[in-house]
């Protein structure tokens, strides 16, 4: 049409060319502004009484518009006017676009058969948008040798190859086929470089040839993009790929769209049980494709390279929007828009970029109601990355409203606050969501507002520790998930006890670790690492951790990446290092995560890193890190009742008391942590702990506190949760079994897989050793002590190498001792200090974890050796004792 137009141009006639544009068909007259508006805008040279006219109607002046009669009068006049002095041609291409106006008034001219005025139009066969009685010549594909040589003529050095590629996808249609070609590159062209799978298209091309894109669910179109790069996969696969998706969600809007259809090869259709789709038309992948952003090509890509695998889970739309900050008026459409995208950066972890976004959406917002409801959704976010601006918004937010309690959304802003305020606490921040919940019931499982504050329920919880906070989540959530089968319930079940998952629970467990992927939301990928951490299976996401994590930098700003599921994938990654005995990846790890909490604020999770570095420090004997650690836990704690950091502190305790071999205060710290009898599930580190408080329970007389421990342990099942559990719970067994101790020792130390939980296992070693020591089983203890000696040698655990060391060297065959004997072994000079410190026998005894009697005996042998008969003496002789190179007390040890 162009070239028609250029071409009466230089023939002397008088063109008018404009195109109508769909989204301009609601405006009257806008086809009519394009035609005309040069001749009436300031024009002298036709009639006054048209140009008024027609300015009227152009919006060019202030009046009563025109009637659509009076109109076509003028424009009639007008356009017979200049063909007086010049023919004119009028061309129109898209008019099927036209307003409908606009098509009244070409259609009066049509009428009028003006001479030396010829009117020319393009439209789709297929629309009725004719003009009166014109003559309609249809413009057919060029088919056979007619399209090769157009392609030839203007590509005569394109390889055949490309040349029939490009013949097959532009269907004979003359527009693709001269502008397919001009999006390719030279070594494209000739041949020398592999075509693209999708051949890239301009945006006039796909605006002339598919005008009406359809709009499509996202998930429909990355489907159809996955299809564009690999045709021939079948449906099914490209479902799987797409997470849970049934057929008619993904696939039949794409049909009734007529975008595809169901392959047929040689007049058959393809299989039911592996069907195959195409496109109706060849371009619509390229059209499609160059629609996609950066992120739905990703998305593709990603989703593509894995549609072999089932995936489960929550896939996430990517918005973007200009927050156009010049803005000063209100505008709620812009305010929607960000708050849309608001959402879809919050699921994808970019907390600071969500903010920036919601908080201009406030500005934005001129409806009272939505203002205060997103000031409230911008407060809850806030209190995750900077406490100031949420206290600021807080204050908002309180000016002139109802209680938070009428509203889960405020109550989930002001809960968050409540808790990082310095005058704040659990126990205030959980009433107030629990009442919440019980003035808007009944609620729905699926609204993302509640399961979000199910979710910030279970952290308030989680952070208070305690049965009675508990025992209100799962009042809420057997309301709000009933059924426990979605992610949302199968978490809960977890908080009642892992153990006592069903079968299905379990199956739908496996599903969600085996689908997950970096497609889906990095806070989905959290939580189902969560759930698997919960069974030591954290290997089984460690792909995926990895890639959330990379990227991330803590010397640069990390405000546009995904900072909180990174930070929680680098705790959980941690924390499964150290039971492996890594604990240099634990605190390498704990340390990044601590540093972009600094950077992003995120408060509520570098105290879990500091707990990590604290465990680390204590079985490492580094007191005193653990000691300012557990001290700000505490402060930190204790006002805002938030019990679960202060079980942190007392866990630090008991790993440094168990490195000194002082029983007694590895049971009074184990058991602040885990009450005798009892492993609730808030308690998360009761697995972890009930050794050391079955092992000091047995050492300081207290047995029936030891049974019933191993008989909660045993009605917990913790054995079924992971092989790591199960080799604690045999070894708790074995250790008020009696004569039946050392089968279950040595049933713990032959579990599968035993051996990958390096610390855990060299202290049931260890702890046989000693059994079997005290038994006069001797080689046998020296066996175990050996390689306990060596793990703790290994991992640093210098306090628990020094015990073992001890241990061993006790078990070293003993003679008949006189007076002359006066050199005394490195575990006979360990009991001298300690009984010449003060200590009695008991308290040696607990410390060195063997009964006070076998105090008695070395003491009775240690002052033979020396020629003393009381602890005075004891502690003279070893005052005037000079240590030598290699010796730590001279001539005392041998």
């Amino acid at each position: 049409m162009t070239a028609a137009a250029d071409g009466a141009g230089r023939a002397g006639a008088a063109v008018l060319l404009g195109r109508a544009v769909a989204f301009e068909q609601s405006l009257r007259n806008a086809l009519l502004q394009v035609l005309l508006l040069h001749l009436v805008d300031g024009s002298t040279t036709v009639a006054s009484q048209h140009v008024s006219t027609l300015r009227l109607a152009l919006g060019l002046e202030a009046g009563e518009m025109p009637t659509s009669p009076a109109l076509a009068d003028a424009v009639v006049s007008l356009v017979a006017e200049i063909s007086t002095r010049a023919p004119v041609v009028i061309v129109v291409d898209d008019l099927q676009h036209a307003d409908q106006s606009s098509k009244e008034v070409l259609d009066a001219l049509v009428m009028a058969r003006l001479p030396r005025v010829a009117v020319v139009a393009t439209a789709p066969a297929h629309t009725q948008c004719g003009l009166g009685s014109c003559t309609v010549i249809d413009v057919v594909p060029l088919v056979g040798d007619a399209a090769s040589k157009l392609l030839s003529l203007a590509h005569p050095n394109m390889a055949l190859e490309v040349q029939r590629r490009i013949l097959a996808l532009a269907e004979g249609n003359p527009l693709a086929l001269r502008a397919l070609p001009a999006e390719l590159r030279h070594d494209h062209l000739d041949g020398s470089a592999s075509l693209p799978p999708v051949l890239p298209m301009s945006t006039v091309l796909r605006d002339r040839l598919f005008p009406d894109m359809p709009e499509l669910p996202g998930v429909t179109r990355r489907l159809l993009l996955m299809h564009a790069l690999a045709p021939d996969i079948p449906v099914n696969d490209l479902l799987a790929a797409l997470g849970s998706r049934t057929y008619s969600e993904v696939v039949t809007p794409a049909l009734d769209a007529g975008v595809v259809e169901i392959s047929v090869f040689d007049g058959e259709a393809t299989p039911a049980d592996s069907p195959r789709i195409r496109f109706t038309r060849a371009l619509f992948g390229s059209a499609l494709m160059s629609t996609a952003t950066d992120d739905e090509r990703s998305a593709t890509y990603r989703s593509l390279a894995r549609v072999t695998y089932i995936s489960a889970g929550i896939e996430s739309d990517f918005f973007e929007s200009d927050l156009s900050t010049g803005r000063t008026r209100f505008d709620d459409a812009l305010a929607t828009r960000l708050e849309v995208a608001t959402e879809a950066d919050l699921c994808t972890g970019e907390w600071r970029s969500g903010l920036d976004r919601l908080q201009r959406a406030v500005e934005l917002t001129g409806d009272r109601g939505e203002r205060h409801r997103r000031l409230a959704r911008a407060t809850q976010v806030a209190a995750r990355v900077d406490r100031e601006v949420a206290a600021q918004m807080f204050v908002g937010m309180q000016t002139g409203q109802r209680h938070f309690e009428n509203s889960i959304t405020d109550a989930l802003a002001a809960s968050a606050v409540i808790v990082i305020d310095d005058d704040g606490d659990v126990d205030t921040a959980y009433r107030m969501l629990m009442d919440a919940f019980e003035r808007t019931a009944p609620h729905d499982a699926d609204d993302p507002v509640v399961v979000e504050a199910v979710e910030a329920l279970r952290e308030l919880c989680w952070l208070g520790g305690r049965a009675e906070l508990w025992d209100g989540y799962r009042r809420v959530v057997d309301e709000v998930a009933p059924e426990a089968s979605s992610a949302l319930g199968l978490m809960a079940a977890l908080w009642r006890g892992p153990s006592t998952l069903s079968a299905v629970q379990r199956t739908t467990l496996d599903a969600l670790i085996a689908g997950l992927s970096v497609d889906h939301s990095p806070l989905w990928i959290g939580e189902i690492a969560e759930m698997a951490a919960t069974f030591d299976r954290i290997d089984e996401c460690r792909a995926v951790l990895d890639e959330l994590i990379d990227g991330i930098d803590t010397c640069r700003d990390v405000t546009s990446r995904p900072s909180i599921a990174a930070v929680w994938a680098m705790l959980l990654l941690a924390q499964d290092a150290f039971h492996r005995g890594k604990w240099s990846t634990t605190t390498e790890l704990a340390r990044q995560a601590k540093a972009v909490c600094g950077v992003d604020g995120h408060d509520h999770l570098g105290w879990l890193a500091d707990y990590l570095l604290g465990m680390v420090a204590a079985v490492r004997g580094e007191v005193d890190l653990v000691e300012q650690l557990a001290a700000r836990m505490r402060a930190w704690a204790i006002p805002r009742r938030a019990f679960v950091l202060i079980r942190f502190a007392e866990h630090l305790w008991t790993l440094v008391a168990g490195g000194r071999g002082d029983v007694g205060s590895v049971y009074i710290h184990a058991t602040a942590v885990s009450p005798v009898g009892r492993l609730g599930p808030y308690v998360s580190m009761s697995g972890m702990i009930a050794l050391d408080l079955v092992r000091s329970a047995t050492r300081t007389g207290r047995d029936d506190d030891a049974r019933a421990h191993v008989a909660a342990i045993e009605e917990a099942q913790i054995g079924r949760i992971s092989s790591r559990l199960n080799l604690i719970a045999l070894a708790c067994r074995a250790m008020i079994s009696g004569d039946d101790s050392g089968r279950l020792f040595e049933e713990a130390l032959a579990l599968p897989g035993a051996d990958q939980w390096v610390f855990e296992y060299a202290r049931i070693q260890y702890t046989y050793g000693m059994e079997l020591r005290r038994n006069q089983e001797l080689v046998a203890a020296r066996r175990q002590l050996r390689a306990a000696l060596s793990t703790f040698v290994e991992l640093g655990a210098t306090p628990w190498a020094t015990r073992a060391e001890a241990e061993l060297d006790a078990t070293a065959p003993t003679r008949n001792v006189v007076a002359a004997d006066s050199e005394l072994t490195a575990y006979e000079l360990r009991i001298a200090e300690m009984a010449a410190a003060g200590l009695t026998n008991k308290t040696v005894a607990e410390r060195l974890d063997i009964s006070h009697r076998t105090v008695g005996n070395h003491l009775y042998r240690i002052y033979a050796k020396l020629g003393v008969t009381s602890r005075v003496e004891l502690r003279d002789v070893l005052a005037v004792s000079k240590p030598r190179t290699g010796s730590p007390a001279g001539r005392l040890v041998r």
